[in-house]
């Protein structure tokens, strides 16, 4: 079965070679056959005729001189029966030598053939047989003294008469058997020239056939397939049941329409969506469609440092600090390791922001990748820019709500930062473990890094004395600094429930801190006494890390004590006041946990 359309075209023109070298043949065969036609009519004209004239003069002759009456021109009648006895030999010649010249001059060779051939042979041998002894006769007719033989001459004129008749005779069969052949050879011609027309005809219809359905209908798709698109609608698919070059063409425009629809769709989450995972986790299942990519990711600055956040075939979004690259200005390749990395810029007004990139395997690399990554170019700055302002600014709102709490206690002024950096970290560890793998992603690490700080923002609603004081609390005092917790969530819950209507829930995870930190493992801790796993993760993360920061620097209640003390309260709070896997996390992290300390330890 021929499938592509270059066979098809290919098939046309001999297709339509065909019907002309039919046409051709036809016409040459009808030419020819009139051609043989009139030779042959000429031929047998010809030779009926020179026989009547032979047999006429001859017995012209023999009766002139059997009536004694000669005449002036005996001499030229005898001249004249040896010419036209000449030509009839030489007219028997022609028909042996099967060449003809017409009366216009043009050399015709005769086709005879088969066994019309071999009944025109045997007749010609019999009229020359027969012709042979006519002649002789006539000759002796001519040459014998009639008054020493007058009953010889008598007796020749009687023998040339009865062979004269047969040749006549033969003379005629030969035009029957000709004007027969003629006939059958018209017929011939005729039903060649019908066949060629009628073949001709069922050729043109089987052109007419495939242009229509091979070119006139796939044409007539794609023409309202634009038409369609020209009014709004993007979301056209055409199909092509044959496998030709209009079904590759029909698969290009379908994936040059998914393309645009992902766009138009992208361009929607976008407005749709502000959180930098689920944006790469979008993109990572519906940019796969034209772009096989092991993964795909974004690196960005971050608090003066370089962050990678990346979305790969694991389904798993990771976010690292990286060491510091170069910023690209444009959409760039680079090697690394077996996989091409397509990388883009993320800028916006002027100002590069970072770049985007797209890991892909070098065996499934194609130069076309590149352009639809350009094609997305600057939707893909957009979404990223959105994304990381949207971040940016939650940042600015959580870190001035927790440096208003802050205000109050201006002696922690660092422990706003270690917080945020000691829950990122162990966040982090424990993302690794398999039985945290789903719940502990990137998003949850960046929102507890962001919401870590706002844990004592309830502190707002204690007073000075309490809060500032450098003894301890008596129970009364304690009592009241712990409705801190309760005031911070309510806060917090009012600001997650506005934000929630945005499709935000950003602030669910400052709920669960402010509320829960000072829960303890056994469920000895407040406001509500939870125990073990009930405690969100969040919470028992940030709860080691809140005494953590609190042990090792000074309060207004206490000076800072050892790193070694601090841990060894640490471990002696295993499985009571802390959830014990966080806690091996914890000693894990050592040299991440006092690298940290020592970084932003206050003096």
């Amino acid at each position: 079965m021929v499938k592509k359309l270059s066979f098809k075209l290919i098939l046309v023109f001999m297709v339509m070679v065909v019907a002309l070298t039919v046409t051709i043949i036809a016409s040459y065969v009808a030419i020819d056959t009139q051609k043989q036609h009139i030779a042959i009519t000429e031929i047998i004209s010809e030779e009926r005729i020179l026989a009547e004239k032979f047999s006429s003069e001859t017995i012209n002759l023999a009766q002139s001189r059997m009536s004694h009456m000669y005449f002036t021109d005996i001499n030229d009648l005898s001249k004249s029966i040896l010419l036209t006895e000449e030509k009839f030999n030489n007219l028997l010649e022609t028909i042996d030598s099967r060449r003809y010249t017409l009366i216009d001059g043009n050399e015709i060779k005769l086709k005879l053939g088969g066994d019309f051939e071999k009944k025109v042979v045997n007749k010609v041998e019999e009229i020359r047989d027969t012709f042979l002894k006519s002649s002789e006769l006539s000759k002796e007719l001519s040459s014998t003294l009639l008054d020493e033989n007058s009953e010889k001459y008598k007796n020749l004129y009687k023998s040339f008469s009865e062979i004269n008749p047969n040749l006549l005779m033969l003379s005629d069969e030969l035009v029957v058997l000709c004007l027969n052949e003629a006939t059958n050879k018209s017929k011939i011609s005729f039903y060649t020239q019908l066949s060629s027309v009628i073949i001709a005809v069922l050729l043109i219809l089987l052109l007419i056939f495939m242009m229509i359905v091979d070119f006139y209908n796939p044409i007539k798709k794609i023409k309202e397939a634009f038409r369609k698109m020209s009014l709004g609608k993007i979301d056209i698919k055409l199909s092509r049941d044959k496998e030709d070059e209009f079904a590759e063409l029909f698969e290009d425009f379908n994936s040059f329409t998914s393309q645009i629809g992902l766009i138009y769709e992208f361009e929607d989450s976008i407005l749709k969506e502000n959180n930098l995972d689920a944006m790469l986790k979008y993109m990572y299942e519906n940019f796969r469609k034209f772009i096989p990519f092991v993964a795909i990711g974004i690196v960005y600055s971050k608090e003066n440092s370089l962050v990678e956040v990346r979305f790969d075939e694991k389904c798993c979004c990771t976010e690292n600090n990286i060491e510091f690259t170069p910023w690209i200005d444009k959409v760039v390749i680079e090697n690394i390791n077996n996989n091409k990395v397509i990388k883009t810029p993320i800028a916006m007004n002027n100002i590069i922001l970072g770049f985007a990139y797209f890991e892909i395997d070098k065996e499934f690399f194609k130069e076309s990748y590149i352009d639809f990554v350009k094609l997305i170019e600057t939707k893909l700055s957009m979404a990223f820019y959105k994304s990381l302002l949207f971040d940016d600014l939650l940042n600015i709102v959580t870190s001035s709500l927790a440096k208003m709490a802050e205000a109050k206690d201006p002696e922690t002024g660092g422990h706003l930062k270690r917080m945020a950096l000691y829950t990122e970290l162990l966040a982090k560890k424990l993302s690794i473990k398999s039985k945290w793998e789903k719940e502990i992603n990137s998003e949850f690490i960046r929102n507890i890094y962001l919401t870590a700080p706002m844990h004592d923002i309830g502190k707002v609603s204690i007073k000075d004395d309490i809060l500032l004081k450098p003894g301890k609390l008596t129970d009364a005092e304690f009592e009241i600094m712990k409705t801190h917790v309760n005031a911070g969530a309510e806060v917090l819950k009012d600001l997650d429930k506005k934000f929630s209507g945005f499709n935000i829930n950003y602030f669910d995870i400052a709920v669960d801190i402010a509320l829960c930190h000072h829960e303890k493992f056994n469920g000895s801790g407040y406001p509500n006494g939870l125990k073990g796993d009930t405690i969100p993760i969040s919470a028992r993360i940030c709860a080691i890390a809140d005494v953590f920061d609190a042990l090792s620097t000074k309060r207004p209640y206490k000076t800072a004590f050892s790193l070694e003390k601090c841990y060894r309260i640490i471990n002696e709070g295993k499985g009571n006041h802390f959830d014990p896997e966080v806690v091996d996390v914890f000693f894990e992290s050592k040299e991440e946990i006092e690298k940290i300390y020592y970084k932003y330890k206050e003096e």
